[in-house]
Parts: C-alpha cells; sequence; structure tokens
C-alpha cells in the first residue's frame, strides 16, 4: 500500500487540478486516474466530509505552498484565477515539467 505523497513542494499534489484533488479525497485514488495496479490505504471521504470541508482542507494545503507552487497549480483550474493574480516576484519551482515559454 502507498502511502499519499507528500503535500509540500517536494510531493505532487500542486500538479494537479482542484477537481482531480476534490476527487482523490471524496473517491480514493482508486479508479480516479491510478493505475490499476495502484493500491493506496488512503480511504473515501465521501459521505464522512462535506464539499465544503474538502474545500478547506484543500485552502489550507495549498496555502502552505511558495507562491511559485500555487500559481501553477492554479494554472491547472480551468476558468480559475490567472496567473496575473498571483501576487509577487515568483517563478514556476525548478521541478515543473511545463514549458510555458510558448504561450
Amino acid at each position: 500500500m502507498l502511502p499519499a505523497p507528500p503535500h509540500d513542494p517536494t510531493g505532487h499534489t500542486w500538479q494537479h487540478s482542484d477537481a482531480q484533488l476534490r476527487a482523490w479525497v471524496l473517491d480514493s485514488a482508486q479508479g480516479n486516474g491510478a493505475p490499476a495496479t495502484y493500491r493506496t490505504a488512503m480511504p473515501r471521504f465521501a459521505g464522512r466530509l462535506t464539499d465544503v470541508q474538502v474545500d478547506d482542507v484543500l485552502a489550507w494545503i495549498k496555502a502552505q505552498w511558495p507562491v511559485g507552487i500555487q500559481a501553477y497549480q492554479a494554472a491547472q483550474n480551468p476558468g480559475g484565477p490567472g496567473l496575473e493574480s498571483i501576487p509577487g516576484d515568483w517563478q514556476f519551482p525548478v521541478t515543473c515539467k511545463a514549458d510555458w515559454s510558448s504561450n
């Protein structure tokens, strides 16, 4: 059984959209894009947490990230805030594989 990845900059939580993170919290990773061979001990929280509670947990996790990682994650959310709304002088983390130079 695999543990959840770290939710800090060393993990990959920030590389996913809010919709995908919400689905994983509610229904676990099984059946939500994880390979069929993926096994995790993370339980499903559907029926135990409300949508508001899930959003609150995700907001707290995201608030712990450096601004560049917050910016990258914000870009994963269609219709979400644009990168121009992220204050300060920031850049994407070096582990980010996105090529934004052509955009």
